[in-house]
């Protein structure tokens, strides 16, 4: 039985974690928030890799340490839908439950990305020790494509 990992999305509301899940699974990426520029970017690729992942079963839930209200305001200024979630975890709970918050968590030195499966275990860690670097959501795409979907 999955643990019970409840977020409050950017309007306030109650999300379960794992109710954001595909068939398969998800992928569940991490950044320092909308105010770094560099993670922004990233968030401008995920309408991509969302719909690629979708083809394997997977959904793709972003995690910020940011207040709900800069997330609320990168929503309403996005020119376009968004393919994926985008929550605030400013505790940061989740990042603790899987164990890859750092102590000062504002202070994570590169962008992390989790394969979890539909259980809510996770498959396999991809984290770029670069900053400045992509998160390179291609790499779960591969691991993936490795593998039955259905089965991760």
């Amino acid at each position: 039985m999955q643990r019970r990992i409840i977020l409050k999305d950017h309007q306030g509301n109650e999300v379960e974690l794992h109710q954001l899940s595909g068939e398969a699974g998800m992928v569940l990426a991490f950044m320092r928030g909308t105010y770094c520029p560099d993670c922004v970017h990233q968030l401008h690729r995920s309408n991509r890799y969302a719909a690629r992942l979708a083809e394997f079963g997977l959904s793709l839930v972003w995690v910020a340490r940011d207040e709900p209200t800069n997330i609320n305001t990168y929503y309403l200024g996005c020119a376009h839908e968004l393919r994926f979630t985008l929550l605030p975890d400013t505790e940061p709970s989740v990042a603790r439950f899987y164990g890859i918050a750092e102590a000062d968590y504002l202070l994570q030195p590169a962008p992390v990305a989790l394969l979890l499966d539909k259980t809510g275990s996770v498959r396999f860690v991809h984290r770029r020790e670069n900053p400045q670097a992509p998160l390179g959501i291609d790499v779960l795409l591969q691991v993936a494509a490795a593998q039955d979907p259905l089965t991760l």
